[in-house]
């Protein structure tokens, strides 16, 4: 296999900063703070309402010749029911956009899901972000759930899809 998975935590977040520098340029594109600390959400994870920390998962993919961390996932299980999965980031470096990594880390990680019994996955993406409702089309998730403003309360305003597929 070329990628072997490991829980991202305090102690090795460290090690995925280059990559999460990496994809920077789509929060200054989408007009997010750029400048986030890249652990805070491992520091403090956000928690749906309702919700259990034990649900919400970190785990990072790194190749596996050289160790080096290529892809960045956050997801949350049981989200509003038991069987379903909320995919809340997937960060590729950007060095590796186009060599089908994602690709194939999705797909390894929508097996191991619908193997533990999940059966429905939603996610949020930006509506200005078109190469990753691209990418996220081609992974299956052709059901727009809803469109949705964030930030409600802030200057900018940002348009995103929720997104989702049964698997």
């Amino acid at each position: 296999m070329k990628f072997y998975k490991e829980t991202i935590t305090k102690e090795n977040i460290k090690d995925y900063k280059c990559l999460i520098d990496s994809i920077r340029y789509i929060c200054s594109f989408n007009g997010y703070d750029s400048d986030f600390e890249y652990d805070a959400d491992i520091k403090n994870p956000s928690i749906p309402e309702n919700g259990v920390l034990e649900n919400n998962h970190f785990i990072g993919f790194r190749l596996t010749e050289s160790k080096e961390p290529c892809v960045y996932v956050q997801y949350y299980e049981k989200f509003m029911s038991a069987d379903t999965i909320f995919l809340g980031d997937f960060f590729e470096d950007k060095k590796f956009h186009g060599k089908g990594y994602g690709k194939e880390i999705y797909t390894l990680l929508e097996t191991e899901w619908k193997n533990s019994g999940f059966n429905r996955i939603v996610l949020n993406v930006d509506l200005k972000n078109s190469a990753a409702i691209l990418f996220w089309i081609k992974m299956g998730f052709k059901n727009i759930d809803f469109s949705f403003q964030s930030n409600e309360n802030e200057t900018e305003k940002f348009y995103m899809l929720r997104l989702s597929k049964n698997i």
